[in-house]
C-alpha cells in the first residue's frame, strides 16, 4: 500500500513536466526558430535593400544616358554660324529683297536690277546660285540652274525671237546636249560646245525632212538624209 501511494503521485507529477514542456514547446519558439525566423527576414530584407539599390543605380544610369543624349542633340542642333534673316538690301545696281548671311544675298530672293531685269531664285555668297529665273529686259528668259551668276547645268532659255534652247548649260553658254527649236518651226537636237552645233547631231527642215550627221563650229559636216 505504501508503494502505490508514492507511485501514482510521481506518475502524476512527470505527466505534468511532459505536458508543460510540450505545451510550452508549442507556444514559444525555441532560440533556434527564432534565429532562423530572424536569418529568413533579414534575408529578405536584404534582398529587397539590393533589388532596391540595383533598380536605382539603373534608373541613374538611364538619367544619366538620357542627359548625355540630350547634351549631344543640342550640341549637334547648335547654330554656330550667323543667322539668315529677310530684309531689303538697296544695292548699287538695284533692289534685293530676300534672305541674307553675313550682310550678304544668301538663300532665296529676289534681285531687281536697275537695267529691269529681275532674278528670282537662289543665292549663295553674294551670288545667283542653284535654281532660278531670270527675265531679262530685253524679253527673254531663262529659268535652270546657276552657278557662280552663270547659267550652268540644265536650264531653258527661251530667245526674244521665240526661239527656245533646252538643254545643258556650262559657263553661261549652250554645252553638252540641248534641243533648239528655232522661230522658224526648224529643230536642232544634238551636241553643243561653246555655244554652237559641236558633234553629233539631227536637223529637222520646216517640211519634216531631217539631217543628220557631224556638225563642227555651227556647220555640217558630211550628211546622212532621213
Amino acid at each position: 500500500m505504501s508503494s502505490s501511494k508514492w507511485i501514482i503521485p510521481t506518475i502524476a507529477a512527470a505527466t505534468s513536466v511532459i505536458f508543460i514542456y510540450y505545451f510550452s514547446n508549442l507556444v514559444t519558439p525555441t532560440k533556434n526558430t527564432i534565429f532562423s525566423q530572424k536569418k529568413k527576414k533579414k534575408k529578405k530584407q536584404n534582398c529587397n535593400t539590393h533589388t532596391k539599390e540595383t533598380n536605382d543605380a539603373t534608373n541613374d544610369i538611364k538619367a544619366t544616358n538620357k542627359s548625355i543624349s540630350d547634351t549631344k542633340d543640342t550640341k549637334d542642333t547648335k547654330d554656330t554660324t550667323a543667322p539668315i534673316l529677310q530684309e531689303t538690301l538697296l544695292l548699287p545696281n538695284g533692289e534685293y529683297v530676300g534672305t541674307l548671311k553675313n550682310k550678304q544675298r544668301h538663300g532665296t530672293g529676289t534681285m531687281n536690277y536697275d537695267n529691269d531685269d529681275i532674278y528670282q531664285g537662289e543665292w549663295l555668297n553674294d551670288q545667283m546660285h542653284g535654281h532660278g529665273q531670270k527675265e531679262y529686259d530685253s524679253g527673254a528668259t531663262y529659268i535652270g540652274d546657276w552657278r557662280h551668276n552663270q547659267k550652268h547645268g540644265e536650264g531653258t532659255y527661251t530667245f526674244v525671237s521665240g526661239s527656245i534652247y533646252t538643254g545643258t548649260f556650262e559657263n553661261d553658254q549652250h554645252h553638252g546636249q540641248g534641243t533648239m527649236m528655232y522661230a522658224n518651226d526648224t529643230e536642232y537636237e544634238g551636241a553643243w560646245k561653246n555655244g554652237v552645233r559641236e558633234g553629233k547631231g539631227t536637223y529637222t527642215y520646216a517640211n519634216g525632212t531631217s539631217w543628220t550627221g557631224e556638225w563642227e563650229n555651227n556647220q555640217q559636216k558630211g550628211s546622212m538624209f532621213g
